[in-house]
């Protein structure tokens, strides 16, 4: 099956963040419509290996991605050069920056990436419903 959406997660040295960030993700309901892509951008710490992780565990849903350090721009290139989705979204970089958590600003960055996630997977959720509904309904 193909996939409706894809993930791309801009990774620099995110091993505190990966794990809240792909729970956020890895909705059951959506599996099957996603994409993932970790495109590690050079990391020193064990992103590269918490990604590996992700992707054994869902190897038809997630894929890491190793390139050297490139900047958070050559990612979201890698990222949309290797999407298999239709839709595309990439991460916001803000999230795993320590300035950005040590500025007092980590709640609220936090909360607006993982409700623009939680937006797109619920649009996910109802798009065969609305289909259905054009069907019978070719207004909406």
């Amino acid at each position: 099956m193909s996939k409706l959406l894809t993930f791309s997660i801009a990774s620099d040295n995110i091993e505190k963040y990966i794990d809240k960030l792909m729970s956020t993700l890895l909705d059951e309901r959506v599996l099957d419509k996603i994409e993932i892509l970790i495109v590690n951008d050079g990391s020193k710490d064990r992103t590269a290996e918490i990604a590996k992780s992700y992707e054994e565990k869902y190897p038809r849903t997630v894929r890491l991605i190793d390139k050297e350090n490139g900047g958070h721009g050559s990612t979201i290139n890698r990222g949309i050069a290797e999407a298999a989705g239709k839709y595309f979204r990439a991460s916001v970089k803000a999230l795993r920056t320590d300035s950005a958590f040590a500025s007092g600003n980590a709640a609220k960055i936090q909360s607006r990436v993982f409700r623009s996630i939680s937006v797109a997977i619920e649009l996910l959720l109802s798009l065969p419903l609305k289909m259905y509904m054009q069907s019978f309904y070719p207004a909406l």
